[in-house]
């Protein structure tokens, strides 16, 4: 696939060594990581779009209890943007508290912390303690400040549903 390619070359400069420390990741408990991680930000990012959606409320209060005329069919660019961001602002900033959530409650589960320690033998990036570091700063560096900053600005500059 052309864009795995250059995901790989993105990675290869902002995360050097991903391609080893995805070699050690070898358990199948990382099925359900995925599957929790899924259901997490699912639910923060539905979540912080019903917050996003109050604030819009209350700046522009002819909009209350409109909600399901939220993207009609034949949307126009001026609705759309401001609409889209909304939807993504609060998405960007739930993937690091989904994740945090995630390694907190599969930590919980013994076999699971013994196979995430296993692959971690020897590599300290891999440890919880690491893994929980290093998404807390993307959190609270990027994630959140974007995704909280498109929410706020789609809340502020969204006048008309259609």
């Amino acid at each position: 696939m052309p864009w795995g390619r250059g995901l790989g070359r993105v990675l290869d400069r902002t995360r050097p060594g991903w391609r080893e420390r995805r070699r050690h990741r070898r358990s199948l408990w990382h099925l359900p990581k995925v599957i929790v991680f899924l259901g997490g930000w699912a639910a923060l990012a539905y979540g912080g779009f019903r917050l996003a959606w109050a604030l819009h409320v209350v700046l522009v209060p002819e909009h209350a209890g409109r909600l399901g005329e939220f993207w009609p069919e034949g949307i126009g660019f001026r609705a759309l943007v401001p609409s889209l961001m909304l939807v993504f602002g609060p998405a960007v900033a739930a993937l690091g508290p989904a994740g945090l959530m995630t390694n907190l409650i599969l930590w919980t589960i013994p076999p699971a912390r013994r196979a995430f320690q296993a692959e971690a033998r020897n590599r300290r990036d891999l440890s919880f303690a690491h893994q929980v570091r290093d998404l807390t700063r993307a959190t609270v560096r990027y994630l959140g400040p974007v995704g909280i900053g498109l929410a706020l600005l789609g809340a502020a500059t969204l006048r008309n549903l259609r």
